[in-house]
């Protein structure tokens, strides 16, 4: 202490500190200060984490962004390989758009073996018989959720996670999806759709004596480079249930596709 500074209680029991050589004084906080401190500071921490999920613009342009950046139409430009699995047998398969159309798809192989003529032909016609729905398009995609539906549930550094509410294209689809919940992820690097996820809420009747008691879908995507076209990855589906009360069905299939080559403007 200072020559001359005298030293005294407060009411408080806090000690002040004052001079005769200055007109400075030094009153520390009172212990009824710091209790509204951090009544104040709980209060806040409080509202902070609690606070709903937001981003900086609509849902919906961000969804629609996201969305954009799906090739249209991955078939006219890109050649890839396709890897498909049942659950028992897995097939590789490649396509190129720069071959004569009957021969743009080839089944390379079968669990490992060379497949026979026959095999590679079947394959072919099964392939041209999906179209473009093969590996689909942003409008596909976009087309499974109902306009205005999606609402963001989840948010990290890396994502946000939207619910949404699926939808179908006929009568008999719509009514399959009013029993499935949709959620969508777009990564906040590039602002691109990560993945869609379908999953039923509870059971499903499509048809007389069929009852689907799991419904799951998974699509996954990836940018052919950084901040480059967005492209289907891969595709699971689940399903398992019964039919006519005693036969029971349970259904893994997985498709991905790699190896995503430009090779047409």
């Amino acid at each position: 202490m200072p020559l001359g500074a005298a030293r005294s209680n407060s009411a408080d029991g806090q000690l002040l500190e004052s001079s005769q050589n200055t007109d400075r004084i030094i009153v520390p906080i009172p212990n009824c200060s710091m209790m509204v401190i951090m009544k104040l500071t709980t209060m806040f921490l409080f509202l902070f984490l609690s606070a709903p999920l937001s981003i900086a613009e609509s849902p919906k342009e961000l969804i629609d962004r996201a969305f954009g950046l799906i090739e249209d139409n991955p078939r006219a430009r890109w050649s890839f390989t396709r890897t498909d699995y049942d659950g028992e047998i897995t097939s590789i398969g490649h396509y190129d758009p720069r071959l004569a159309v009957a021969k743009q798809w080839n089944l390379v192989s079968i669990d490992g073996r060379i497949p026979s003529a026959d095999e590679i032909e079947r394959y072919r016609k099964e392939r041209a018989s999906e179209g473009e729905d093969d590996s689909g398009g942003n409008d596909q995609y976009r087309s499974l959720m109902k306009e205005g539906s999606a609402t963001l549930i989840h948010e990290t550094d890396e994502f946000w996670l939207f619910a949404f509410e699926p939808v179908g294209d006929s009568p008999e689809e719509a009514e399959f999806m009013a029993s499935v919940d949709g959620t969508l992820k777009i990564t906040k690097n590039d602002e691109y759709v990560a993945s869609i996820m379908l999953q039923n809420n509870k059971a499903i009747k499509p048809g007389s004596g069929v009852k689907i008691q799991n419904f799951f879908t998974l699509m996954e995507f990836e940018p052919s480079q950084p901040g480059g076209r967005v492209l289907l990855a891969g595709i699971q589906v689940v399903v398992e249930g019964r039919a006519m009360g005693v036969i029971k069905f349970d259904e893994l299939e997985t498709v991905t596709w790699s190896g995503y080559e430009h090779v047409l403007d």
